[in-house]
């Protein structure tokens, strides 16, 4: 089976990034120690990409009452209204100069 998930680039998202989502979604849920092993990387780089995800709409995050935090993929047709609200948010003091700048008429 061929997988896409290098298509995320389109949107910006990092090789690694890219690499963290392909390997999260060939889980129902994981912890981030069994990310990080599959991955070969640091958990705290894991938790780096995972909370990098998580704000773009692309990963959900489930703390259970004993204390670790489970993470799970959205599906990417879902996440692109967040996706596109967070990027908003990124260029909302951009927005805000050229509309002083340039007043609607």
């Amino acid at each position: 089976m061929e997988n896409n998930y290098h298509e995320l680039s389109y949107l910006g998202f990092s090789k690694m990034a890219i690499a963290c989502y392909a390997v999260l979604d060939t889980h129902d849920l994981a912890l981030a120690s069994t990310l990080a092993k599959e991955m070969g990387i640091s958990r705290t780089h894991v938790y780096q990409l995972l909370k990098a995800l998580e704000m773009k709409g692309f990963v959900s995050s489930i703390k259970t009452e004993l204390g670790p935090t489970y993470y799970g993929t959205e599906l990417v047709e879902n996440a692109l209204d967040t996706l596109f609200v967070y990027q908003k948010q990124s260029v909302l003091p951009i927005i805000r100069a050229q509309r002083l700048r340039y007043p609607p008429k």
